[in-house]
């Protein structure tokens, strides 16, 4: 395995770059005339490849996720301008994305790479026909569209197959592969039917490499490999970083500033724990909630002293794990609620509201960052916490996420699945001494922000000159 300080830093790439992934960094949506209006695209692959990409220039091919989106790409005749950055979208029709997408990565890829094999729904062979069409119509859309010798960067799980088109259409380019999410244990990626996770393994071994924000990621992805024979790429090992500036304008707005009001007000006095995720089965909320409750019973002097604030806003609310994730969330939350809470204090104050302003405040409030996902490709909150905090908070952090790699040694690391010593490590994280409270944050703040795009995107970049 190979990783970027074994590629030359002074090596020069001069060729043109693309990105190329399902969701890009701008979206449409219909106002009350009917127009498509702009916003920008959430989620961590947008926020941290958007800045890399603005400060170097290039052309984003990504799929139409909506009507709105759809309705534009057939009424330009150029690319759209986001902040410097040009936008192309591929013609892909809804049902292919729905399939293909929707069925295969998301319900299917997502939950066998993250170790969750009992939520995969089996994919029909219909499906996977549609997945193998949409990677082929993305790598149309590449051909088409890209300069002459360009390098093109696919991203993530959802475009494993995208190389081997483009080498019999557009030789002249340059593919690299990174995948924001974690890859498949050989254990999880053996219950994936043989010839489809044959054809996903050559598929990102025709790549030039393959990238992953740790290195147990890679060597996952390359045990994978070996299991049915594959060639593997050269593989290299990156964190995308997150973009600060950014986060640090919304913890500024007037509505981060409602946000805070709000949490002094309600608790006034009291320290805070803080999570910040989207309400996704991977990222563990049922299990946090648990160990919060578990510190309660143990600790009966913290009960209205300590309250955990849950921004979870919602994800793919359009299928059931998900919805039921929802219910069993509210359920969990008013069950512990009414064991614990008093008419003066409630211990958990969930807000399922899509508030980034919010979330960014609770950021910069925390006394304890609880971030415990079963596993995460990278966690880019654990970096964004670390840099807005003020209040020297302390973070609690699963081994199994790819920011556990830059920051341990500065956070109270835990075994996701293990609610009682997840309840420990929230006690041992209020209660560190003040001294040893500050240097952590300290540290962890001058790791995340030691982070820059420009270092993911040169480690992709490496990466191809080396081939």
């Amino acid at each position: 395995m190979t990783g970027p300080g074994l590629f030359d830093p002074s090596a020069r790439f001069e060729r043109s770059l693309v990105i190329l992934s399902n969701r890009g960094p701008v979206a449409f949506a219909f106002d009350d005339a009917g127009l498509p209006v702009a916003r920008k695209t959430g989620g961590g692959l947008a926020s941290g490849v958007r800045p890399a990409l603005a400060r170097s220039g290039g052309l984003w091919i990504c799929a139409p996720l909506s009507d709105a989106d759809r309705s534009v790409a057939a009424s330009l005749e150029r690319p759209i301008n986001s902040d410097g950055t040009e936008v192309v979208f591929a013609d892909v029709p809804e049902g292919l994305l729905d399939a293909a997408v929707g069925r295969v990565a998301n319900e299917y890829l997502w939950f066998i790479h993250h170790g969750m094999s009992d939520l995969a729904l089996t994919p029909s062979s219909d499906d996977w026909d549609a997945f193998a069409r949409y990677n082929k119509t993305m790598a149309e859309a590449v051909a088409r569209s890209a300069p002459e010798g360009a390098v093109v960067a696919v991203q993530d799980y959802h475009l494993p197959l995208v190389a081997a088109s483009l080498a019999e259409t557009r030789s002249d380019l340059a593919t690299v592969h990174f995948s924001h999410i974690p890859f498949a244990s050989p254990e999880a990626w053996r219950e994936v039917d043989t010839s489809r996770r044959r054809s996903i393994a050559a598929g990102l071994a025709a790549h030039g490499g393959c990238g992953f924000h740790a290195k147990r990621w890679a060597e996952r992805f390359l045990s994978c490999c070996e299991l049915d024979g594959i060639d593997p790429p050269d593989t290299y090992v990156t964190q995308l970083a997150p973009d600060i500036e950014t986060m640090r304008q919304h913890s500024r707005t007037a509505d981060a500033e409602i946000e805070r009001a709000r949490l002094r007000q309600t608790h006034d006095g009291r320290r805070l724990i803080i999570r910040v995720d989207r309400l996704e089965p991977t990222k563990n909320h049922l299990a946090g909630f648990d160990a919060f409750a578990d510190l309660l019973e143990r600790r009966p002097d913290m009960i209205d002293r300590v309250v955990m604030v849950a921004y979870a806003y919602p994800s793919r609310s359009g299928l059931d794990v998900y919805r039921k994730l929802r219910d069993d969330t509210v359920d969990k939350v008013e069950t512990i609620n009414r064991r614990f809470g008093t008419d003066a204090w409630q211990p958990i104050d969930l807000d399922l509201e899509d508030n980034l302003d919010a979330a960014a405040a609770g950021l910069t409030r925390y006394d304890v960052l609880l971030i415990n996902p079963v596993e995460d490709g990278l966690n880019l909150v654990a970096f964004e916490g670390a840099a807005l905090n003020t209040t020297t908070g302390a973070i609690v952090l699963s081994r199994n996420c790819g920011a556990h790699d830059v920051l341990e040694g500065c956070v109270e690391s835990i075994d996701p699945t293990d609610v009682a010593a997840t309840s420990v490590a929230i006690e041992r994280a209020l209660e560190l001494p003040p001294r040893e409270r500050s240097t952590r944050a300290t540290e962890a703040r001058l790791r995340a922000e030691a982070l820059s795009p420009e270092e993911w995107l040169d480690s992709m970049l490496r990466a191809t000159v080396s081939n």
